[in-house]
């Protein structure tokens, strides 16, 4: 006996509400496992979105495509959180003794001068004009 068949214009309505009731959970996991394998790695100056995809077991293409629903590449991301960790620990009395090049170094910057120039691009003013201010002066993170 053969089976009932739907005709193709039927059956493509049932596959795309079920892909679609599917693919935001899904996507929302995906991008928060993306977030905490970033935050569990931000200081190793070799993170970058290729490194993060083979991790993950997932194409560089793929990453990107379930990341950037926010609006953020995965590269401006990691960039964006290791100034705002950095900005942190220039305003931690902990941290006093540590230079501008040790706290860039320690949170996965490599580049002392690249350092200066994206902190700058980020919150308007240099990190060692940023330490000197007082942590409710200093002022926020600018979008660049």
């Amino acid at each position: 006996m053969d089976a009932v068949r739907l005709s193709p214009a039927r059956e493509a309505p049932r596959a795309q509400v079920r892909e679609e009731w599917h693919a935001p959970a899904d996507g929302a996991a995906r991008r928060e496992q993306i977030r905490q394998y970033i935050e569990a790695h931000l200081r190793d100056p070799q993170l970058t979105p290729m490194r993060v995809a083979a991790a993950l077991h997932i194409s560089t293409r793929y990453l990107h495509q379930v990341f950037n629903t926010d609006g953020e590449t995965v590269a401006r991301y990691i960039l964006r959180r290791r100034v705002e960790e950095c900005a942190r620990a220039l305003q931690d009395e902990a941290q006093v003794d540590s230079s501008v090049t040790d706290i860039a170094f320690r949170h996965g910057f490599n580049d002392a001068s690249h350092f200066g120039r994206v902190f700058r691009a980020y919150y308007g003013t240099t990190p060692r004009g940023y330490r000197r201010q007082r942590p409710a002066d200093a002022p926020a993170l600018e979008q660049a």
